[in-house]
């Protein structure tokens, strides 16, 4: 406390800073101090254990959040909770002792972080009220008050407006000193309109820079001498065959005797549509029983953030253009009517509903959102008591889990669903393995197969799809889902179809870094492939399902994503270009300490340079050529991009040191298809036919998307998933019906 504080003095032979004691005085914010105490810990923690490392990020944002006015009291008892746990949780000093000097200055000096709320810094550091900027009327551009700048805090260039980086400013007044037209200003009030990066001075007499023509001469790509004439990338051919050829009667002689359960229904995995499916088919009357081969339910979804709906309250209250008619023409033209229109509609016009559904369980939501702003409001997000982001729909799956337990529903969990068992070419049965390795029959009328995909078997996704994992596909890879469903549909004689990659092009080599890395690098500047060259409309990132399809049709499937010091500080000043409702409002001021940090754990990924062709040397590209694209791509920013006709609002020049590139690849976040399934959710065998007692739902039947995942309308995954769910548990409990009739 402040008191302990006076009385402590402070012995010669223990001065501060000796790594056991750390002098703070007033001069100094403690939220600001813990915060670098944090970020420290983050740098050497391993990763491996989740309370550190969750538990560490996550009072780093928090703590962000305060300092920067936009926290709240809540956050601040969440904050001791997750200290506290991690000291107890943690399996190491990293992680026990992290959150400590967060912990004691919230137990000791509480009152700061309360000011911190009202924005109010008793050390005067995080909310100053005095500021300095460039008047851009009276600045010529001549560069003397960068020369004299000592916290190098100054952008521009010849022939430019020049800008003051508030981030860096320390407000000295000697770039004041240095401007002979008196154009910067110190001022406590508010600030005028200013342009947000540099801009070109009219009449300037001041050589600008070397531009390029427009059409500037082709550089023609040959293969060279070295390179063999196969592809960088061997896309195999699809064999059938070691799924189609199981001899299930074999396998029960060679089994022998094992435990047994009866029930109606067996759900095979417990994610969102499994859930659904069993709740559905409850409340029709069915006896269910769900495998589950991980300890809990929830799946990959427990990631996520909420479903698609179509036509609900929350879109009329808030006067989105949206209709089931709308939203399915927009579907069936952009799947070129390549996919089932009947399942589609019948989808849609659930979708609506499903979200009442959802409610009459307890789960509420936010309301109908955007993914990014070309997007369409169908995404109803989960309400959490936190603000919007993942994990969300975690609190969906928990309500689906207790009212099926309410319903009389049977969980096994850490069992894994193995085979299903037809006679007369009717599902009689379910085989399984707990995690102890017994084997379990479930003796049942229907079936409804929804394990997820096959995101985590990097074998099954090449022999699928011809990419491979951790090289040219960077999916996420949910432990658990791998393709046991595909498998035991495809030995049951249900049609093979295509199984595809649910594309969003991924960063590659940052997951370790803060999230102002990818925050930036996914921003639309400039973007070049292997032979360093533009190769589309870089506004178009925003879109990370076309982004992965352009990178995907690259060489070697790989794209880098460069930006300038410039840009860094624009963003890091005024926020970034472009939000998405998973980065809403990203926080970029660490972007720095990022790149310190993948330097210090020598990452592959960022690449710096100090002049573009040194970054090219580096990323392994033709110096003269990513030259002659960046200062072409220069040109396009004062005047038209003429390649791509890009948006001129995010055409940001590439011309201060440090330059940074980063590389994206394609990415996913599993996989999606291999069951063929009608619009009732039914299993359908090579001639269209239902196969009896079997049906499918969520990603495992996810044919929908031809050959792109349908961003526009965001929520299509989880809604798709609940919504096959629900009607494979309604069909499956009619079929059951109709057998005892």
């Amino acid at each position: 406390t402040k008191e302990e504080a006076e009385k402590l003095v402070i012995l010669p032979e223990t001065p501060a800073g000796n790594g056991v004691i750390r002098l703070y005085t007033a001069r100094h914010c403690l939220l600001q101090a813990a915060k670098d105490d944090l970020r420290a810990s983050r740098e050497v923690s391993c990763g491996k254990c989740t309370f550190c490392r969750e538990g560490l990020k996550q009072l780093e944002d928090f703590l962000k959040d305060t300092i920067a006015g936009r926290g709240k009291a809540s956050q601040l008892d969440l904050m001791k909770e997750i200290a506290e746990a991690m000291d107890f949780s943690s399996m190491c000093s990293v992680g026990d002792r992290g959150g400590d000097l967060l912990l004691d200055s919230l137990e000791k000096f509480g009152e700061e972080f309360q000011a911190h709320l009202k924005k109010v810094c008793a050390a005067n550091i995080c909310f100053t009220n005095e500021k300095m900027y460039i008047d851009p009327v009276k600045c010529t551009g001549c560069g003397l008050c960068i020369g004299a700048c000592p916290e190098d805090a100054i952008e521009g260039r010849p022939g430019y407006t020049h800008l003051i980086d508030r981030t860096r400013c320390t407000l000295c007044g000697k770039c004041v000193e240095s401007c002979p037209e008196n154009a910067i200003m110190k001022t406590s009030g508010s600030l005028p309109a200013l342009p947000d990066r540099p801009v070109k001075i009219s009449g300037s007499r001041v050589d600008v820079r070397e531009t390029v023509p427009a059409e500037t001469k082709r550089r023609r790509i040959r293969r060279p001498k070295s390179e063999p004439l196969t592809a960088a990338v061997e896309t195999p051919e699809r064999t059938e065959e070691a799924y189609e050829t199981f001899d299930i009667q074999k396998y029960l002689q060679e089994v022998g005797d094992m435990k047994t359960y009866d029930t109606d229904i067996c759900v095979v995995a417990g994610g969102p549509a499994g859930l659904a499916a069993a709740v559905q088919a409850a409340q029709e009357g069915a006896k269910v029983i769900v495998l589950e081969k991980s300890q809990a339910v929830g799946g990959a979804a427990n990631m996520g953030m909420g479903p698609l709906g179509i036509g609900t309250k929350y879109q009329k209250q808030q006067m989105v253009d949206i209709t089931v008619e709308k939203a399915f023409k927009m579907f069936m033209e952009y799947t070129h009517y390549q996919v089932d229109a009947r399942l589609i509609k019948r989808y849609f016009n659930q979708s609506g509903e499903t979200i009442e559904w959802l409610e009459s369980m307890g789960v509420e939501f936010e309301g109908a959102y955007r993914y990014f702003p070309q997007s369409e409001c169908t995404w109803h997000i989960v309400k959490s008591g936190q603000a919007i982001g993942p994990r969300a729909a975690s609190f969906m799956n928990k309500a689906l889990y207790n009212k099926a337990l309410e319903l009389g529903v049977e969980f096994l969990l850490e069992t894994r669903g193995e085979h299903i068992v037809k006679e007369n070419d009717e599902v009689t049965g379910v085989l399984a393995v707990t995690s102890s390795g017994e084997n379990i029959r479930i003796n049942c009328k229907a079936a409804i197969i929804c394990t997820g995909g096959a995101g985590a078997n990097p074998e099954m996704i090449y022999k699928e799809t011809g990419y491979t994992y951790g090289k040219d596909m960077f999916n996420f890879a949910i432990p658990g889902i791998t393709g046991d469903g595909l498998r035991m549909a495809w030995e049951a004689g249900v049609d093979h179809v295509p199984v595809r990659v649910e594309q969003a092009a991924m960063m590659v080599g940052v997951d370790n870094l803060p999230d102002s890395v990818s925050s930036i690098f996914f921003q639309p500047n400039l973007l070049v492939n292997a032979f360093g060259k533009r190769f589309m409309d870089e506004t178009f990132m925003q879109n990370t399902t076309f982004l992965s399809n352009a990178v995907s049709n690259q060489k070697d499937r790989t794209s880098f994503s460069i930006v300038d010091d410039s840009i860094v500080r624009e963003y890091i000043r005024n926020g970034v270009d472009v939000v998405s409702l998973v980065r809403s409002n990203p926080d970029v001021s660490d972007f720095y300490d990022g790149i310190k940090m993948a330097e210090d754990n020598q990452n592959v990924y960022p690449v710096v340079g100090n002049t573009i062709e040194e970054l090219a040397e580096k990323l392994g590209l033709d110096p003269e050529t990513l030259k002659e694209t960046v200062d072409q791509y220069n040109n396009f920013c004062d005047t038209t991009d003429t390649e791509f006709y890009k948006d001129g609002r995010y055409l940001k020049p590439i011309y201060k040191a440090p330059f940074y590139a980063c590389k994206i690849g394609p990415g996913g976040y599993g996989t999606v298809g291999g069951i063929r399934i009608n619009e009732n959710c039914e299993a359908c065998d090579k001639d269209y036919y239902p196969v009896p007692g079997l049906y499918a739902a969520g990603a495992d039947a996810c044919n929908i998307y031809n050959d792109s995942y349908m961003f526009l309308l965001p929520g299509n995954s989880m809604g798709f998933a609940v919504n096959t769910g629900r009607i494979a548990g309604k069909e499956a409990a009619a079929y059951v019906k109709e057998l005892a009739e």
